[in-house]
């Protein structure tokens, strides 16, 4: 539900400005037809990615559900007048408005959706095609256009903070259909007032060139298969980024990279110039090019699994052994403490339901947390690189069979008894081995 939080944020400072701004009260005001369609069509499609979200939708429902939004939206003067033919010029398409503008924003509406597959993947998308709006506005004189791209890019910028790998919380549905639609209305009226709206709106399509290409691939990877169009797969870039055993990190950085390239791009193309234009669709060919290549190489081996995954995977017959033979709350203790040594885990904490420290493990430097919860037990990590899900379902079992032991024993061994017979305390620092006796 991260989207509810990402539309609050946009709209409150566009809000705050209308009512206390005279000049941007007068700017909205002449654009009230415009400015209300944005309102009610990025709230609609809040709204729809909410219910899908958490009660969930067919694929047809939610499309037909898009395209009512979207033809509400050119109903209330967003849209595509007219499109740029080489050698020819503009050429104004009648009847067709309709159908481009709604073509038009439900593909952004649904790229945006695709994308939404890695932490942080999407918003950081949408951040850089909204640095490209933003741009154009501001060189156009579209101060509409910018306001609302600065509303999203601080929305989206705040949103990352939490939403980066490892992520805290998820914009969802909710979030990707609203950005998405407030990319693709924006876009129709952020070109020049001396230009039809379709010459910039190879802007906006090279400015989202990550989503739109990921968009692309997928329909004829699924017309060729003869799948439905509309079927979840896991072909998606992101997803091919993984099998190649990049981590969701550096899969994510790497679709950065692309989308500044294409920000740049796309800034280029509108500034007009021969030369500026040809080095644009010259740095695209070359992200596009290079993309295919990346996707084109062979997964990796199924048996390649991450280092650390590797390294507990291999430690997991001896901590079954040493908690086998621990007969004391505090020999089960030192067996955890023996992997977090072993693994050089730069945290390890076990904490019990009420809040009390039954182990603590703290070596020099930073690392990436997870937390691990069986019953009234949790086990914190730390890694000090990102913890793929390989290694995270075998810390999962670590936890797993430590409470398990630790279970056993402390029924093996009542509080009074333990008192007499255990280590003094059972709230230690990682150390030397503990002997019961």
């Amino acid at each position: 539900l991260g989207g509810l939080a990402i539309v609050v944020a946009l709209a409150t400072p566009l809000l705050l400005l209308h009512l206390t701004h005279a000049e941007i009260n007068a700017l909205f005001t002449r654009e009230w037809s415009r400015m209300l369609a944005l309102a009610l069509g990025t709230g609609a499609m809040c709204l729809l990615g909410l219910v899908d979200d958490t009660r969930g939708f067919g694929a047809a429902t939610k499309l037909t559900c898009q395209v009512l939004v979207a033809s509400a939206a050119y109903a209330a003067g967003l849209r595509i007048d007219a499109l740029t033919v080489p050698l020819h010029g503009d050429l104004a398409i009648g009847g067709f408005a309709g159908p481009v503008t709604v073509i038009w924003i439900v593909a952004v509406v649904n790229a945006i959706n695709l994308i939404d597959g890695l932490d942080g993947l999407a918003a950081g998308v949408v951040f850089f095609a909204g640095v490209t709006n933003f741009t154009v506005g501001l060189l156009t004189g579209n101060w509409w256009a910018a306001l609302v791209m600065a509303a999203v890019m601080g929305a989206v910028l705040g949103f990352l903070i939490h939403n980066f790998n490892p992520a805290q919380i998820f914009m969802g549905d909710s979030g990707s259909y609203a950005l998405g639609f407030v990319l693709a209305a924006t876009s129709l009226v952020g070109s020049s007032q001396k230009s039809s709206t379709a010459v910039a709106l190879i802007v906006p399509i090279v400015a989202l060139g990550v989503p739109m290409f990921d968009t692309l691939l997928t329909m004829v990877r699924r017309t060729l298969a003869r799948r439905p169009i509309l079927e979840a797969d896991r072909g998606h870039i992101h997803h091919r980024l993984l099998d190649l055993g990049l981590t969701q990190r550096r899969a994510v950085l790497l679709l950065y990279a692309c989308s500044i390239a294409f920000t740049i791009a796309a800034i280029g193309i509108h500034l007009g110039r021969q030369w500026q234009v040809g080095l644009s669709l010259l740095v695209v060919c070359i992200v596009f090019g290079g993309i295919l290549m990346l996707l084109g190489r062979r997964s990796r081996p199924a048996t390649r699994r991450p280092a650390s995954a590797e390294q507990l995977r291999r430690h997991m017959p001896e901590l079954a052994r040493r908690l086998a033979r621990a007969g004391y709350e505090a020999e089960v203790l030192d067996a955890l403490g023996w992997v977090a040594r072993e693994l050089d885990l730069v945290l390890l904490e076990l904490v019990d339901g009420d809040g009390r420290v039954l182990l603590e493990h703290h070596a020099s430097g930073r690392g990436v947390p997870a937390s691990f919860h069986v019953d009234t037990l949790r086990l914190r990590v730390a890694l000090p690189h990102e913890i793929p899900p390989e290694t995270e379902i075998l810390l999962q079992l670590t936890a797993d069979l430590v409470v398990t032991h630790l279970t056993l024993v402390r029924r093996a061994d009542p509080p009074a008894r333990r008192n007499r017979h255990s280590p003094p305390t059972a709230v230690a620092a990682v150390g030397p081995a503990l002997n019961a006796d």
